[in-house]
């Protein structure tokens, strides 16, 4: 489940998993003011120019909820499982990956239509816009290739809604974030079933060096396993799976950006 802030910085959307709803917090009370039955499992809510979008898992959907009566507006069917909604603000096209049917649906126009449906690789969980190319971007974090079971970059040409570019991993993703910069010039990407950290350089779009971690890094979800300060520090949480034993591996970043240098920090 992933919230969203709406128009007005006091109130705040939240899908409920379990009741298939969508709840409007107001932050200045702490307390919820409105619900809508959405879908089944909603599992990711974003709120764009008046509306609340939010991807249902189980029903295979996404609701548009209006922000002023609060009420559901359209159903839109997408692929099996969508995970998540990222708008391309230049454009305004809602893009949806599909975990379960690898391909990401992408919905325009007022009321809004499912457009194109691109085929991706394995299981799409993770999509954003993707400016250090100095493109109308958006890329797609597939957990593993169309027949590769290594992680899969799939680069969508905004205007023209096609794929351009796609680049392999070196293993199965786990999650990733972009470091600080005006061009948010690297990416660091955790991998699923290897204790390394991947850092991609954005502009090349080619992988430009992986680093081993102490323990396998948590996996991607709720928990914050790899997380950007505020400050541009790197910081990637591990579990020792036998020992139970944590760990925080902090980088820091050296005069050459593609080399980022480590700390470790031990946690219990």
């Amino acid at each position: 489940m992933m919230v969203t802030r709406g128009a007005q910085s006091e109130r705040l959307y939240s899908p409920d998993w379990g009741t298939g709803t969508l709840s409007e917090i107001d932050l200045t009370t702490a307390s919820a003011v409105r619900s809508v039955e959405v879908g089944r499992d909603p599992e990711f809510g974003l709120h764009w120019q008046g509306h609340v979008y939010v991807a249902n898992a189980a029903s295979n959907d996404v609701s548009i909820v209006d922000d002023v009566s609060f009420a559901v507006t359209q159903r839109v069917r997408v692929g099996a499982h969508p995970m998540r909604v990222v708008v391309n603000q230049e454009l305004g096209d809602v893009y949806i990956p599909n975990l379960d049917d690898a391909s990401v649906s992408i919905l325009a126009g007022d009321p809004a239509a499912v457009v194109t449906t691109l085929a991706v690789g394995q299981e799409p969980f993770r999509i954003a816009p993707w400016d250090s190319r100095g493109r109308n971007e958006m890329v797609v974090l597939c957990r593993a290739g169309r027949d590769d079971p290594r992680g899969l970059l799939v680069f969508v040409d905004g205007p023209t809604r096609r794929i351009v570019d796609e680049v392999a991993l070196p293993g199965r993703v786990a999650n990733w974030v972009w470091a600080a910069g005006p061009k948010r010039e690297i990416a660091y990407i955790t991998l699923a079933d290897w204790p390394r950290l991947v850092y991609f350089d954005a502009v090349r779009a080619e992988v430009a060096g992986v680093l081993d971690l102490s323990h396998q890094p948590e996996p991607s979800g709720i928990g914050p396993g790899l997380v950007l300060s505020d400050t541009g520090g790197v910081f990637v949480a591990s579990r020792d799976a036998q020992s139970g034993e944590g760990s925080v591996t902090m980088l820091t970043t050296g005069s050459d950006s593609n080399a980022p240098g480590t700390r470790l920090i031990s946690v219990q």
